[in-house]
């Protein structure tokens, strides 16, 4: 099925390398002061100012994405230190991005708010699927944050933030084609008065490919239509409400691979993948800023369908993962306190063209979660964050992390900043069910992954502000590590198991 079809469905740079390279400001994710005085929206419970957060942060701002157009988004992310961006194939194919040498699925991946790592397979986001359009800016808290978002975020966070409404009207588009039959089309409109306002985006991506097959020419070809609207209103200055919504449609083709050589093989193979995300969300202000209170809901919805040879339907996954939550903040002195609460239900569902099967599964996981945070200008310059999170999981033991970050100004040029945290992140559906007998084997006994880590930096800008200079390391320990060893007699059978601790650490 195209994505023409689908629409019919619709329902709704670099940084410092080895502590003597200068970057320049327009270059890089962590600016100059001036800069830096920007806020970073997903680096604590609420907006914190760049120089009052000790974690490292990376920045991809307006200007950056609209001087790249990239027409995906993995693209711009090669550009921030500490990242891997590891595609497996031509356009469409799976993209992984790593933190620090974290894995995949333990990087958090969040859309303005929604958590839009897929509930299904291995908790990951594959970013093949994430079009540029309509994105306002980019995110990444490197660093275990679990003490914030939870399991999955060992290695750090993504958080993707599109256009917010404009007062007046605003309207753009793009068009461009290229080779391998490649096409890219995009519009955002916004516009809104001082009370309410709107943003709609839509992305259009498709390509005939190439063959990545060293033996055969057949071309995997890709298609992605994206939409993406979000809806705020003022009514009176103390509430806030707004709703977002995201749906992606993808038709990727792609080519099987040789079990025992890795190689990649011709294979007329097929993957229909369709997304919603949403939001919907309140906040209320009293006693002059000094309570602020929020509740939210949040929806991820995702549907892969994957067909073999001459269209045949090969197996169908399915995901849902349901999250709300409230959260209370109280200013006093020179120190904000934060409770909240959140809850998740993730159901999740693998259907096999064969009734009988024993790959079709069902599976669910709920869990509530309890998040303090104190965030203090206790001196001037000083800066620090505390964080605590306890979940209870109704298929793990619970969990307790926390994160400590402190931020130091010592001159109007120099700013010392390190963190640490612990981190979380619970085996997957497929780690723990699977999905293919005779190639994996799930394992239900699986436990949560561990770690802990710090990091530690220091910022001098000069030159009036132009270049920057940030010598910065850091250090994590995984624990209970998952590793999927080769089963006898035939070692072609793989299950995964928790073993020993891996360790990652740099010096840039």
């Amino acid at each position: 099925m195209s994505v023409a079809e689908t629409i019919l469905g619709v329902k709704a740079l670099l940084g410092c390398v080895c502590g003597s390279i200068l970057c320049a400001v327009a270059a890089s994710a962590q600016s100059a002061r001036e800069d830096l005085e920007e806020m970073i929206i997903t680096g604590a419970r609420e907006p914190l100012s760049a120089t009052q957060l000790g974690a490292s942060v990376s920045v991809i701002d307006q200007a950056r994405i609209e001087a790249r157009q990239s027409p995906i988004l993995s693209d711009l992310l090669r550009d921030v230190a500490g990242l891997s961006v590891s595609p497996t194939g031509p356009l469409g194919n799976q993209v992984q991005i790593r933190i620090r040498g974290a894995e995949g699925n333990q990087t958090l991946v969040l859309i303005d708010g929604i958590e839009a790592t897929d509930p299904v397979g291995n908790f990951e986001l594959n970013f093949a699927d994430v079009l540029s359009t309509g994105i306002e800016r980019v995110e990444v808290i490197k660093g275990a944050q679990s003490a914030l978002y939870g399991s999955e975020a060992i290695g750090g966070v993504i958080s993707i933030l599109t256009r917010d409404p404009v007062e007046g009207f605003e309207w753009e588009a793009l068009g461009e084609g290229g080779s391998f039959e490649t096409a890219r089309f995009g519009t955002t409109v916004s516009g809104g008065t001082k009370r309410m306002g709107g943003t709609f985006s839509a992305g259009y991506l498709e390509s005939d490919g190439i063959s990545a097959s060293p033996s055969g020419d057949e071309k995997d070809g890709y298609e992605n239509l994206t939409l993406s609207g979000k809806l705020r209103a003022n009514p009176f200055d103390a509430l806030r409400l707004g709703v977002t919504a995201r749906y992606v449609s993808a038709t990727s083709e792609f080519d099987a691979q040789d079990f025992f050589t890795g190689q990649v093989v011709d294979a007329d193979l097929e993957r229909e993948f369709a997304a919603f995300y949403g939001r919907a969300d309140a906040a209320l202000t009293l006693f002059d800023d000094d309570w602020r209170q929020q509740v939210w809901v949040t929806l991820t919805d995702t549907d892969s369908d994957n067909f073999g040879a001459g269209g045949s339907f090969t197996n169908s996954f399915e995901g849902e993962r349901l999250k709300f939550g409230y959260q209370s903040t109280v200013h006093y002195a020179a120190s904000d306190f934060t409770l909240a609460v959140e809850h998740e239900e993730l159901d999740f569902k693998a259907i096999n063209a064969d009734a009988q099967d024993p790959s079709n599964q069902k599976a669910n996981d709920d869990q509530t979660s309890f998040i303090g945070e104190v965030r203090s200008d206790f001196a001037p310059g000083w800066f620090l964050t505390l964080g605590v999170r306890h979940d209870m999981n109704d298929r793990f033991d619970d969990a307790t992390t926390w994160r400590a970050t402190g931020s130091i100004i010592l001159s109007q040029a120099t700013r010392l900043h390190g963190s640490y945290g612990t981190g979380v992140s619970d085996p997957t559906f497929f780690d723990r069910f699977g999905f293919f007998p005779g190639q994996f084997i799930g394992n239900d006994t699986l436990t949560p992954e561990k770690a802990r880590g710090w990091d530690l930096g220091v910022e001098y800008a000069f030159w009036m502000g132009r270049l920057c200079w940030m010598p910065h390391g850091f250090r994590r320990i995984c624990a209970m590590k998952l590793s999927a060893p080769l089963m006898p007699p035939l070692f072609c059978r793989r299950w995964k198991i928790n073993w020993g601790k891996a360790t990652a650490k740099e010096w840039s």
